[in-house]
């Protein structure tokens, strides 16, 4: 029993670290993960359904006579029984019913409604009693009817008689279509949308002719009987966007439409990426497409009027409004719909035929499948259409967040086909797990958009409920989620889809209103106890105690498990929510089958085979040659200010003239790094204390970023005057022994600190004579440790030097305007930010230039900037001036000192912005600074909410006034931007915020090499603390692994090209104005007893999230073959299950794999020999 007992706690506590430590969105998804509105339904159009072409009164519409006329060009195929909807409606309901969905979006016929298309000739009763009674039916199985105007089908004697979306006609007469339709159905229906892809109509129909009404140049499609693809289609949308506008204008002063009535247009784009990334062309290949697919006809809905891009692509064919018209559009929609399928690679076009003109090719762009690698956008699984593209959801969700102040959006279709040719029986259809990866990763995606990156999205509609009419697809083409059986009296089936639908849908558990508002006060209060808990680990006795305690309590008490209807996630605390597998064992004599059906689903998806993302992150996820280091500086540890022939630095003469503004403290020890790097033998025996260097090596470090002290290496600042051997000594033999223990060097230039003599002489980079001496002084740097040293920084951080030096004071050389900062002796925080960035930039450019020529360097060494800034959010989402001044903050965050090195010049805003105090560069300089880097450096820490500044009075301007922007901590909503745990709140951390800033480095300057040279967190020291409390970081240990999982993100998802990542720092050091009351190290330094380390909790995790295990040798092909065939088995099938139990069982009888294996879990890669290695451990008393 107690073999037993202790093998059903080592289960638990391997699913601890396996489990309970998983991100949110590892957690599979269901309605109860989205905002308690939000919407999910299907979606459906009246051609596509109804069929009853002749039936109730209805005349032909332009696809009715397209598909009669032009059979060859819908697949000999027509919409005149399509899938018997206007029959069938209230059968299809109950399907929708079953599915649990909240709403379900149709579109009205023109055709049936007002057959004529003319108001004037006489409405339809039959039409209007028909959808009438599909609203009733839908509104009476609690089911929101979403409503579209036109979804492609105008009566075809409005083709007839004016050629209808050619002719500025249709506007009155859609608007009279549209009035009819509010006044018939407005008290009943809340959501409406005017046009249903506008793109689609008029490139499908009057470019490529694929679609009714099938117009083109005959060069284009030879099908087409007329058409010209150079104009049409800029006219036919030019009058779509006017019906929109006027049917909009219609639905704002009928007083039949409901109060809370929304409309909207919908849009479908597709995501784009580049064909390829490193062109430039490329890139703004890519821009032009996303101007087309979402601004041409979201500019004028919001802003009244057709995008710059296009005005100046098309020119005199793109039509334009009038400013009545343009009035008329402005904010013409409550809500953006988005219909999103697929993605494409876009490649820029270089050569267009101007004798043969098309919207096509207009943009100087091309679509494809595969990109210069020949790699896929997205699987396809030969469907004949789509690639499945979910990413591309999330950022074109996130592109219209940031271009359109965030707006409303309901996702009004989202699916995938199945192609039909013929081949494939029903029941193979009818397995489509392609469509439930299909909805899963999208709604995954989805729910980041909203979650994490704060999209305003209110629905999602799947496309669609049943198979049919696919337009010049015809019927080859399957989207439903149920089956529809075009030989056997079009019966419905459903396919697995709507199980997996039912399932995600479920309202089990999910609570009223009333019930939340009741249980809120027990959650506050339970909040801080359900914290504590979840902080303990089975690792400490307490923590085992109480892990032990409620597991047997669950195990006892199957009311509770009961009550919370078996859902894992109503469980808060960690060792509750993740004991399915010790439930389960309570659970087979309860409900047998069920519950053992579903925890070895559970199970497997959450143990056995997690998905990517929801693994705890190591060494292994990142690429092969991914650099892990920590990173210092020479004045914050070296100490030794006065030994060694080091002369003072503007840091030394800063902390001992004014101690007062650096804490009372000063870095004459720092924390001896000087002497500790590497300690004597002797010295560690009676100490029995490691170097600082052995702890680089113990955790398993990369790379360790140092500075060079200018005034240690070449004490008067010159270079005339002589280089301090001593200096060089000391690096060579730091270098040295770096090296010595494979760590690489990763040297920084200039970390702040460079002679006083400088300063007194000249005013240091006040002045232009600093650019020589810095030129010099790195030149030494490069000829002595060049050969050696492959990386190589000029200047760290020029924006904190120059502000916090120059215009807040609040640093050396603490210089600024009186009235910023009455501590600040001399300074003009107007006019010296400007100056001393500018000198820094062409002082990294001299440096550069050195580096390059230098024969001394490696070949393969490089050199680049480290820049500084906090992510930015707007303080008020909805305030555009808010948003405007983000793009204002980034500005100078980042583009400030990115654009010089990259493009040689200043960005225009800091131009209007800062005026004549922004200094230029001359032509020899800017081609000196362009492209004067080999990586771009980025310390990334925290982030912001910023709010534009309105008033800046004149006689008062200084550099962080200048750009009309105010940092703030809260939002409007008073919400931090991120946790700060009461830290004295050096940083709050925002994770999210990392990868945006690697997202705009690599979108604005072409996806340059980045190294993350700093990434930590402080922790206050204020005295009252003890020494183990703050070895007790957990909150640095979340913070790291947080940053980490979005720059894994960054760069798997987003491709963002990093190659480094080094944490601030190894040691507490002395952190600046701040001295030593706030700690960054991962080691302790007793400042009270010889600067002693001792290793944080963070050390351990780093330890472990750096581990390089030592894997078995070779194995044999069969070996592999074999491994690579049961990875892929899971225990929801009966045959993975067997293959589990076979292994788990093998692995206990088998005591001999397990000592060939050094005892290491690592060791083993099936999930199922982990287990078992797990239970024959708990036997033998062996496991580690």
């Amino acid at each position: 029993m107690k073999v037993h007992f202790f093998i059903l706690l080592l289960i638990v506590s391997w699913l601890s670290k396996k489990i309970t430590s998983l991100p949110p969105e590892s957690r599979v998804l269901g309605r109860r993960s989205f905002p308690h509105n939000f919407v999910f339904g299907t979606a459906a159009s009246a051609f596509q359904y109804e069929g009853a072409t002749s039936v109730g009164g209805k005349s032909p519409s332009i696809w009715d006579y397209f598909s009669h006329t032009f059979p060859e060009r819908t697949n000999m195929q027509n919409g005149d029984v399509a899938v018997d909807f206007y029959h069938r409606y209230k059968d299809d309901i109950k399907l929708m019913k079953e599915l649990d969905m909240d709403a379900f979006r149709f579109s009205i016929s023109w055709a049936r409604l007002i057959p004529s298309g003319k108001v004037k000739d006489g409405v339809n009763k039959e039409g209007v009693q028909f959808y009438n009674a599909l609203i009733d039916e839908l509104i009476a199985n609690g089911i929101q009817p979403s409503m579209s105007l036109y979804h492609w089908d105008h009566p075809q004697v409005l083709e007839d008689e004016y050629g209808g979306f050619l002719s500025p006609q249709i506007i009155e007469d859609f608007r009279d279509f549209s009035r009819v339709c509010f006044e018939e159905f407005g008290d009943r229906v809340k959501m409406w949308t005017t046009i249903n892809e506008p793109y689609i109509i008029t490139v499908a129909g009057y470019d490529t002719g694929n679609k009714a009404v099938g117009r083109c140049s005959k060069w284009v499609n030879s099908q087409c009987k007329a058409g010209d693809s150079a104009t049409e289609p800029y006219i036919a949308s030019h009058h779509l966007l006017l019906a929109h506008a006027a049917a909009v204008h219609e639905f704002r002063k009928c007083n039949k439409t409901s109060q809370d009535g929304q409309i909207g247009i919908v849009l479908s784009p597709l995501w784009f990426e580049p064909y390829d990334s490193t062109s430039l062309e490329d890139n703004e290949a890519v821009k032009r497409a996303l101007a087309i697919e979402l601004d041409w006809h979201l500019d004028p809905v919001i802003h009244g009027d057709y995008p710059e891009t296009l005005k100046k692509q098309v020119g005199k064919r793109l039509p334009s409004f009038t400013a009545e018209q343009s009035r008329m559009l402005k904010n013409s929609s409550d809500f953006v719909g988005v219909n999103y399928y697929t993605a494409r690679y876009i490649a820029h076009l270089p050569h267009v035929d101007p004798a043969r003109p098309r919207f096509k090719t207009d943009q100087q762009l091309e679509w494809r499948v595969t990109n210069h690698s020949n790699h896929q956008i997205g699987p396809e699984e030969d469907r004949g259409i789509l690639h499945s593209v979910p990413e591309g959801l999330r950022k074109v969700l996130n592109y219209i967040k940031d271009k359109y102040n965030n707006p409303t959006v309901y996702i009004k279709e989202n699916g995938i086909n199945d192609y039909e040719d013929g081949t494939k029986s029903r029941e193979d259809i009818l397995k489509d797990t392609f469509r439930i990866k299909y909805h899963e990763d999208h709604l995954e995606q989805l729910h980041k958009a909203i979650m994490e990156d704060g999209c305003d999205v209110r629905g999602y509609y799947a496309w669609s409920l049943l198979d049919n009419f696919e337009w010049e697809h015809g019927y080859s083409t399957r989207f439903g989620l149920y089956y529809v059986d075009y030989d056997n009296n079009l019966e419905r089936y459903p396919k697995d889809s709507v199980n997996w639908f039912k399932e995600f849908l479920s309202r089990v558990g999910i609570k009223s209103g009333q019930e939340r508002e009741e249980e809120q006060v027990w959650y506050v209060s339970r909040e801080r106890s359900s914290r504590e808990k979840n902080n303990k680990t089975l690792d400490d006795p307490e923590g085992f105690e109480a892990s032990v305690g409620t597991i047997m309590y669950l195990m006892t008490n199957t009311s509770r498990r009961k009550e919370e209807e078996r859902d894992r996630c109503t469980f808060d605390i960690p060792y509750t929510r993740y004991v399915n597998p010790i439930i389960f064992l309570s659970y087979v004599n309860e409900s047998h089958n069920y519950c053992f059906k579903y925890s070895t689903t559970w199970f497997t998806k959450n143990v056995i085979s997690p998905s990517p993302e929801s693994r705890l992150l190591d060494r292994s996820d990142f690429p092969d040659d991914f650099i892990f280091g920590t990173a210092t500086s020479a004045f914050q540890t070296e100490g030794a200010t006065s030994e060694g022939g080091k002369s003072p630095t503007i840091w030394d003469y800063f902390s001992h003239t004014f101690p007062e503004r650096t804490n009372m403290h000063n870095a004459d020890v720092a924390v001896d790094f000087y002497h500790r790097y590497k300690l004597d033998k002797e010295l560690y025996l009676i100490l029995w204390i490691q170097d600082d260097i052995k702890l680089l090596k113990e955790l398993n470090m990369d790379s360790f970023r140092f500075s060079i002290s200018w005034a240690r290496l070449i004490p008067s600042g010159k270079v005339e005057d002589g280089v301090n051997k001593e200096g060089l000594q000391f690096y060579n033999a730091l270098i040295d022994e770096l090296l010595a223990h494979g760590i690489r060097p990763s040297v920084t230039l200039y970390h702040w600190d460079h002679p006083q003599a400088l300063e007194d002489e000249y005013g240091g980079f006040l002045s232009p004579q600093i650019i020589e001496d810095f030129r010099n002084f790195a030149r030494v740097c490069f000829e002595n440790f060049g050969d050696k040293v492959k990386l190589w920084t000029t200047i760290n951080e020029p924006s904190v030097i120059s502000i916090a030096g120059y215009d807040t004071g609040n640093k050396a050389v603490g210089r600024c305007s009186k009235w910023v900062n009455n501590k600040c002796q001399a300074g003009d925080s107007a006019t010296e930010p400007y100056i001393v960035s500018h000198h820094l930039l062409l002082s990294h450019a001299a440096a550069v230039q050195e580096f390059r020529k230098c024969n001394k360097t490696s070949k393969d060494g490089k050199i680049g900037i480290v820049i500084s800034p906090p992510w930015l959010e707007p303080y008020d989402f909805t305030s555009s001036a808010d948003k405007h001044a983000v793009e204002r903050g980034l500005t100078v965050e980042i583009d400030w000192h990115l654009d010089p090195v990259v493009y040689g010049d200043y960005p225009k805003i800091m131009k209007k912005h800062a005026g004549s105090r922004l200094p230029s560069f001359t032509a020899e300089q800017s081609k000196m600074l362009r492209n004067s880097y080999d990586f771009i450096g980025i310390n990334y820490y925290t982030a912001r909410f910023v709010a534009h500044r309105p008033h800046i009075d004149p006689a008062l301007r200084r550099f962080r006034t200048d750009h009309q922007f105010e940092r703030k901590e809260k939002n409007h909503s008073n919400h931090l931007i991120g946790p700060g745990e009461n830290r004295g709140v050096l940083y709050y951390s925002y994770p999210e915020g990392f990868r945006r800033l690697l997202n705009y480095v690599k979108d604005k300057y072409n996806n340059p090499i980045v190294y993350i040279k700093e990434n930590g967190i402080n922790d206050y020291d204020d005295g009252t603390k003890s020494r183990d409390e703050i070895l007790n970081d957990t909150f640095r240990i979340s913070y790291h692994t947080d940053h980490l999982q979005q720059l894994h993100k960054a760069i798997i998802d987003d491709g963002c090209d990093v190659r480094g990542y080094y944490t601030w720092s190894l040691l507490d050091n002395f952190e600046w104005e701040h001295g030593y009351s706030t700690r960054f190290g991962l080691y302790y330094i007793d400042r009270e007893n010889d600067l002693k380390r001792y290793p944080k909790d963070s050390v351990h995790w780093f330890k472990q999230f750096l581990n390089i295990p030592v894997l078995k040798g070779e194995q044999t092909e069969n070996e592999e073959g074999w491994k690579e065939e049961n990875n892929n088995k899971t225990l929801d099938d009966s045959e993975g299950f067997e293959t589990s139990i076979d292994s788990i069982i093998n692995l206990m009888t088998n005591t001999s794999r397990i000592e060939e294996e050094g005892k290491d879990i690592c060791a083993f890669e099936n999930p199922n020999d982990q287990l078992g290695f797990l239970l024959a451990g708990a036997s033998l008393g062996t496991a580690n």
